[in-house]
């Protein structure tokens, strides 16, 4: 997009958005649940209501995303610069520049972390609030998940790499970015019949692949 009023009003609420995701799981992973919180006052009330958002945030994320997304790949069917290639190099390149390093930093630090305190601490899925791990780590901390992840299969085939629950968002995005120009070339594309078929016949495979039906 341009850079202008407009975009830079989007920018500025992803830019809200994220803290508000990240301050979420901040107070997920060091505070108490609110209802058990002794004092409860006037700044602590602030607290965890300005860290309740992160949901709501995620929200966002994805309806902006789709919108850019959405409105890029129509713009360039339009102009006749359609090109799977192309869409398929910039989308993968954006998302596994985050996802590689957070696989691997991941699984490192909770493979150190399992090593130094053992499965019976933080990694066991009930010291730590049900919010931030809410599982045995261990069980999830092998190759089937580390490549099932970065295949975008979490959350789908496999379950997120270890404790790095978030990681479910990125293959929810990466399957939006397949499904959406499958049916929008299905029914936007001209000419021979044939291709609207395999257009819709790869929308229904992938639907059934990742399990939405």
């Amino acid at each position: 997009m341009k850079n202008t009023v407009g975009s830079a009003h989007l920018d500025l609420l992803r830019t809200v958005a994220a803290w508000q995701v990240c301050l979420h799981h901040l107070k997920n992973l060091f505070f108490v649940d609110y209802p058990i919180v002794q004092s409860k006052n006037l700044l602590v009330q602030a607290i965890y209501y300005f860290s309740r958002f992160g949901h709501q945030s995620v929200v966002i994320f994805f309806v902006m995303s789709g919108l850019f997304i959405s409105s890029s790949v129509i713009k360039q069917n339009d102009e006749g610069k359609w090109s799977w290639a192309n869409y398929l190099i910039a989308r993968l390149s954006r998302l596994y520049i985050a996802l590689v390093p957070a696989l691997i930093l991941g699984f490192g630090w909770d493979w150190l972390g399992i090593k130094l305190l053992g499965t019976a601490n933080v990694y066991d899925g009930v010291t730590l609030s049900q919010t931030v791990v809410s599982h045995p780590v261990i069980e999830r901390l092998d190759l089937v998940h580390f490549l099932g992840n970065l295949g975008f299969l979490q959350s789908f085939k496999v379950s997120p790499l270890g404790s790095n629950t978030p990681l479910w968002s990125l293959s929810y995005e990466f399957w939006y970015y397949i499904l959406f120009p499958l049916m929008f070339l299905m029914i936007v594309k001209k000419g021979l019949t044939i291709t609207r078929i395999i257009y819709a016949a790869a929308f229904v495979i992938v639907i059934n692949f990742i399990g939405l039906t």
